[in-house]
């Protein structure tokens, strides 16, 4: 469930997940343009952002497309704290 009355969620990623999602970030082409310390670095939010419009835009093909490369939540992923 969301709360509606959170604005903005920024989940904790440990680095082991957060290296490799700025990798992916990277390699798409989502890089911070807005002026500041992180302008040129990799935007995980901005590719989160497109992901999640891809899933409102059309649910089945992206569930179909993280399934087809094996993004499934299965006993042999370790454990988020």
């Amino acid at each position: 469930m969301i709360k509606a009355d959170i604005k903005e969620y920024r989940p904790n990623l440990r680095p082991h997940d957060r290296d490799p999602l700025h990798a992916l970030a990277a390699e798409l082409g989502f890089i911070v343009t807005r002026a500041s310390r992180y302008e040129g670095d990799p935007s995980v939010r901005d590719f989160l952002h497109a992901l999640a419009i891809a899933y409102t835009t059309d649910t089945a093909a992206v569930i179909a497309a993280l399934r087809g490369i094996g993004v499934t939540n299965t006993p042999e992923l370790p454990p988020t704290d």
